[in-house]
Order: structure tokens, then sequence, then C-alpha cells
């Protein structure tokens, strides 16, 4: 039960990430068909984790585009506001993406004490710890400012 309640999690997480993507790039008048464009990618993703396959491919090709969009976003909205708080968010997905990076290679800090999975953990903990930053400080710029 842990391993598919951790793969929905993630994908809630993706569901999160395209919803955020089309907050930014859209605004708030058109959440609602991001919105519903998140949760049906999320219900498919979830039927394919409970009914058909639980490897990590398919998270990852759920995963991976909508962080890849909030990316995009993020950096575009920088460009656009030179807003530092963006930055943080850019710096949190790429942080992320390079502890994934190296899972995948198999890199460790140690082979027995502390392998290649407790280091992609220890990244992606600091990768979500900026990523929250930037996030936080965003909500209270965008209610005062946008």
């Amino acid at each position: 039960m842990l391993w598919p309640g951790t793969l929905l999690a993630i994908g809630i997480t993706a569901a999160t990430a395209w919803t955020l993507a089309g907050l930014l790039l859209s605004g708030s008048n058109k959440l609602k068909g991001w919105i519903i464009f998140s949760v049906f990618l999320f219900l498919v993703y979830a039927g394919i984790v409970l009914f058909y396959s639980q490897s990590f491919i398919v998270v990852i090709l759920n995963y991976i585009p909508a962080m890849s969009a909030l990316l995009a976003v993020c950096v575009w909205r920088y460009r656009k506001i030179h807003n530092k708080l963006f930055l943080l968010i850019i710096y949190g997905i790429l942080i992320s993406f390079a502890a994934a990076f190296i899972q995948q290679l198999g890199i460790s800090i140690h082979p027995i004490y502390f392998n290649h999975n407790s280091t992609y953990h220890l990244l992606q903990a600091l990768g979500l710890l900026v990523l929250f930053r930037g996030a936080k400080g965003l909500l209270t710029f965008e209610r005062v400012y946008l």
C-alpha cells in the first residue's frame, strides 16, 4: 500500500505543478480550465498506476512534463518582471532534476551508508526547500503586486 500511495502523491505533485504553471501563465481567470486539465491528467495517471503499472518510468513520464512546464513558465515570468522569487523556484526545480539525474546514474556519497537513493533524497529535500521558499514568497508578492 505504501508504494501506490507514494506514486499517487507524486501524481498530485505533478497535477499541482500543472495548475501552478497555468495560473502563472494565464492568471486566475483561466484557472478553472487548468484545474480540469490537471485533474484529468491525474486521473489517467492514477488509473495507470493502480491498474496497469507501478513502474517508476510511469512516474517520470508524468512528473517531468509538469515540472518542465512550471520551470518554463517561471523562467518566462522572471524574464518579464525580474522577481527573484521566480529564481528560487527555478533553482529548486533544477536541483530536483539534478537529484533525479544523480539517482539514475547511481552516484552516491557512500556506497553503503549513503547510497544513490539517500543522496537523491537529500538533494531532493534541498530542491523542495528552495522551491518552497520561492513559492511562499511569491504568494505574498502575487497578492500585493500582481
